[in-house]
């Protein structure tokens, strides 16, 4: 297994629910793949540094896993 650590940028008018829920998921489908998730840190709306669909900001989760790089595919992608 090899190491990972994939930032997840949402749309900044997502609540703080839905992020939890979505950053749920990603974990689960780590799991259910094989793959160990570790730590998870949430860095909560930060400027990006070009506007990205109208948007000038971006929630910022950054999830880190052990798992097969076909594992990483969909969290990745």
């Amino acid at each position: 297994m090899r190491p990972y650590e994939v930032m997840i940028i949402f749309d900044p008018t997502l609540d703080d629910e839905t992020v939890r829920a979505e950053v749920e998921r990603s974990t689960e489908l780590i799991k259910a793949r094989g793959g160990t998730p570790g730590r998870v840190e949430r860095w909560g709306k930060r400027r990006l540094a070009y506007e990205i669909r109208r948007h000038r900001e971006g929630s910022y989760v950054v999830l880190e896993a052990r798992a097969e790089p076909a594992t990483m595919a969909d969290p990745d992608r």
